[in-house]
This record gives structure tokens, C-alpha cells and sequence, in this order.
């Protein structure tokens, strides 16, 4: 007798038990998360997160434009930081300690456009 009211405890406890796993799966696909997609595709949980990336992504569009580069390089700079900065960054990089320490201001001005309160 006992092991039937075990086996049968069992049963109920393992057939409320998936159930719930199947309701929860279910439930949880069928709910829309709202996501908002930036122009290149990246996709966020809020547009301001969304809105703050484009931003960033604006001020450095001209990094990867070779015809502003080529524009810019009679000013010798681009955003604030010098074309030979730059061209270490995407290409060359740094080979020596030297060469970082020479270019210490464009590397804060870099991370400062990473800032959203700084201006572009």
C-alpha cells in the first residue's frame, strides 16, 4: 500500500512538474521583447542605449573613410586627433613605449569620444 501512494505522489509530482516546465517555455517565447535596432544593425533592449550608440557610432564614421582621411590630412586631423594617430590605431599600432607616450593626448581625446557628453 505504501508503495503505491509513493509511486502515485510520484506521478502527480512529475506531471505538475512538466507541465509548469512546458507553460514556463512556452510563456516566456511568446512574450515580444521590444528591441530597437541601430543602422548597422546592432540591436538594443532601449531606444536611448540605441540612440547613445549611434551617437558614438556617428563620431567615428570618418575613422573608416579613406576619402575624409585623405580630406583631412591637409588639416592633419580628424574629430580632434591626429591622421598619424589614427592610421597607428587601425593599422600600423603601436611598436614601443615611446610611440604610445607621444601620442598620451590623442588617447584622451579618443576615450573622450566615447563620452556622450562631450562634444562632437
Amino acid at each position: 500500500m505504501n508503495n503505491l501512494l509513493i509511486q502515485s505522489l510520484l506521478l502527480i509530482v512529475g506531471s505538475i512538474g512538466t507541465i509548469a516546465a512546458f507553460w514556463y517555455l512556452f510563456s516566456s517565447n511568446t512574450k515580444t521583447k521590444k528591441s530597437f535596432i541601430s543602422k548597422d544593425g546592432t540591436s538594443f533592449r532601449d531606444q536611448e542605449s540605441c540612440d547613445n550608440y549611434e551617437v558614438i557610432c556617428e563620431r567615428f564614421t570618418g575613422f573608416f573613410d579613406e576619402e575624409a582621411l585623405r580630406t583631412n590630412k591637409k588639416k592633419n586631423d580628424l574629430t580632434g586627433l591626429r591622421i598619424a594617430f589614427i592610421k597607428l590605431l587601425k593599422s600600423d599600432g603601436f611598436q614601443d613605449v615611446k610611440t604610445m607616450i607621444k601620442y598620451k593626448d590623442d588617447f584622451r581625446k579618443l576615450a573622450d569620444l566615447f563620452e556622450l557628453d562631450s562634444v562632437a
